[in-house]
């Protein structure tokens, strides 16, 4: 605002000097310029009049000339305005002096003629002579008022300003003020907004441009663009296309909006560009051009390629650890062998991409030998279940040997396998991972596809990690197994040592054993829940260990007080195994196998389906064995009774689903020889 009012000010003194000037040089001036024009104009009605009066003389005595020289003078002197101090004179045709009035002129002067005749020709010419200092002297004094009054002037609009005029000043220098800096505010944005931006007439010739637009064009700043189109641009190889949208948007009157393109650098690289034009209109609403910004998405688009790349590869990761987490939770999920392959077998093809699979086991100094599959037919199933696939015949079991992954694609298999065994089983692409722990190969892994293809990395590395964690979880099953048959034989001891004390229980464990592991398998259970009962059997009579030595022999019946005390043998049993953290299992068994089905048994008076299942097959295999086997107190009743006692008991002492289980058993033959006399 300080600097508009200082603009102001000079404007309104600079006027009023030029108007102050112009009073003090108009007013002397316009006063010369119509005194003089005046005093011409005077001289020049003179100069005619007397060319008149001198005619007639002329012309009534035609040797006027040469005999009345006096008179001509005379008439110079009289006839004539004397309003000036002039000089008349007559001069010829040659400028050779005739005649004149003898007055003396000073100059500056300012002289008017007329032309004399005789006979309509041209003889002489008749000239009025007159000083232009007085006229000089009064504009002078003009001058000396103009200056006064310009001077005054000066000093009115110095002190006095026009308001008007002030205001129409300030009002222009603010609306100048204002467009300036809007102008270099529209200019400082379109420099700092990452877009280009450009705008262009109807016949596609730019207007302008903001700078990133014009580095991008390979100019030096946006002023140069101006007139160019784009065939003089880095993008030239491309124009065509740009103007046929340029085009299309002032033809149409629509915007075209958000759409992808090329651009070419100056550098010669490429750049991938979301662009925007819309057509320019003037107030009547006419399409006078179009406006266009692009802005460069090259490393965005490069970012979103990577992030989709790294998004599927870490997909591919994440489910490559899904399927070997839910494979390692199967593997986990059991320590027996058998079990061990045919959970594998039976998960894989859910997470896996081969056709067919199939797992082998390393014999020491033999070769590779089929523990399972899945995919092959009955027949191929049996071709590959009687071949050995020993090191020296097939080069890729060599490779198994050493600890080699075998990739075989395009038919490789060939080479690897044997044409034999490649034709028979049209084997294509396949993979073989061994299985080993700590270096040692215990067996191998194999996959293939039915047709001819690379090998998925996808597959071979879930391949990869199940053949790892195959070959820990086969080791932990044998130390299981180890284990498991060192538990079993130490507890077997143990319970056999007890039966050993008397002749009339000697192998009663041993048969309770093998009956309810007989039921067990009629039921269907897994192997896991068999080895349970099959320790539950052996352990079911470990309470009597030191407590009833002197009942076993009894021949007579036992007293109530006696019986009291047999009755309490499941819980010091109980007592005896808890200890020991891997029998926690069979305490259920051990404590309720004196249950009934009626709920009138021991310890606990369990009823119906709250008796565990173990503990329930316990009974009915303890009390047959119990009535077919010889007491001191009594001889055996017989199969027969016994088998009677079970059906008649069946659904109070017994469960009846597993006396029904049992007297199948006892219907097959290879039960004969296992019952006593």
């Amino acid at each position: 605002m300080k600097n508009t009012n200082k603009r102001i000010i000079r404007t309104t003194n600079i006027l009023a000097l030029v108007l102050s000037v112009s009073v003090a040089v108009l007013l002397p001036l316009g006063y010369f310029v119509l005194s003089y024009q005046s005093q011409a104009a005077v001289l020049g009605t003179e100069a005619e009049a007397g060319a008149y009066f001198v005619n007639q003389l002329i012309n009534a005595n035609p040797d006027f000339w040469r005999f009345s020289q006096h008179r001509i003078e005379e008439a110079l002197s009289h006839h004539l305005s004397n309003k000036f101090e002039e000089e008349r004179r007559i001069v010829d045709v040659s400028n050779k002096f005739i005649a004149s009035n003898s007055v003396s002129v000073q100059a500056p002067v300012i002289t008017r003629s007329h032309d004399l005749f005789d006979s309509g020709n041209v003889v002489a010419r008749i000239e009025i002579i007159s000083s232009i200092r007085p006229l000089l002297k009064n504009t002078a004094l003009f001058g000396v008022l103009g200056l006064f009054l310009g001077s005054a002037g000066f000093i009115c609009f110095k002190i006095f300003p026009i308001r008007a005029l002030s205001d129409a000043l300030k009002l222009l220098y603010e609306s100048e003020e204002k467009y300036r800096s809007s102008q270099q505010m529209l200019r400082l944005v379109l420099d700092n907004i990452p877009q280009r931006v450009s705008w262009k007439d109807r016949d596609l010739n730019y207007l302008g441009c903001n700078n990133a637009c014009a580095l991008d064009a390979g100019l030096s700043g946006p002023d140069e663009i101006v007139g160019k189109n784009d065939f003089d641009l880095s993008w030239k190889k491309d124009a065509e296309v740009y103007r046929a949208d340029d085009r299309e948007v002032m033809e149409t009157g629509l915007p075209k909006i958000n759409y992808e393109e090329s651009i070419h650098k100056p550098d010669g690289s490429m750049r991938c560009v979301n662009t925007n034009k819309i057509p320019l209109q003037n107030k009547e609403g006419n399409v006078i051009g179009v406006l266009g910004t692009f802005d460069d998405i090259t490393d965005r688009k490069e970012a979103e390629e990577y992030t989709a790349e790294l998004y599927e590869r870490v997909r591919d990761e994440a489910e490559i650890s899904g399927s070997l987490l839910k494979l390692v939770e199967t593997l986990n999920a059991s320590l027996e062998e058998k079990e061990l392959v045919r959970n594998i077998l039976s998960l894989a093809p859910e997470y896996l991409g081969f056709n067919r699979m199939s797992l082998f086991y390393h014999e020491d100094q033999r070769g590779l030998t089929l523990t399972g599959s899945y995919g092959l037919t009955p027949d191929e199933e049996r071709i590959l279940a009687a071949k050995t696939l020993t090191p020296g015949e097939y080069s890729a079991v060599e490779m198994i040997r050493k600890g080699e992954i075998v990739v075989m694609e395009n038919g490789g298999a060939g080479r690897l396998l044997g044409k034999e065994l490649v034709e028979t089983l049209n084997i294509n692409s396949a993979a073989i991972v061994p299985v080993s722990f700590k270096g040692r190969v215990t067996g191998a892994i194999y996959g293939d596809y039915t047709t001819v293809k690379p090998v998925d990395q996808k597959d071979l590395t879930i391949l990869k990690g199940l053949a790892h964690w195959m070959g820990i979880a086969f080791q932990n099953s044998k130390l299981y197994k180890d284990l498991e048959h060192l538990l079993i034989n130490t507890i077997s001891s143990l319970a056999y040592a007890i039966d050993a004390k008397s002749p009339w229980t000697k192998g009663h464990s041993e048969r309770v054993t093998k009956f309810a592991v007989e039921i067990a398998k009629e039921m269907g259970l897994k192997e896991k829940d068999i080895s349970h009962i099959k320790l539950c059997g052996i352990l079911h009579d470990i309470g009597k260990i030191g407590t009833f030595d002197g009942l076993l022999d009894k021949p007579g019946k036992l007293t109530d007080e006696e019986y009291e005390l047999v009755k309490k043998h499941p819980e010091k049993g109980v007592e005896i195994i808890t200890p020991i953290k891997q029998l926690n299992d069979v305490i259920p068994g051990v404590l309720h196998h004196h249950e009934r089905y009626d709920g009138k048994g021991y310890p606990m008076g369990l009823k119906g389906a709250d008796i565990p299942l173990c503990a329930s097959i316990l009974a009915v295999a303890d009390s047959f064995d119990s009535m077919t086997a010889d007491r001191p107190y009594r001889s055996s009743p017989g199969f027969d009774y016994a088998v009677s006692e079970l059906k008649r008991c069946s659904g109070s002492q017994f469960d009846p689903k597993i006396v029904d289980l049992f007297m199948k058993v006892l219907q097959r033959s290879d039960m004969a020889g296992k019952i006593p006399a």
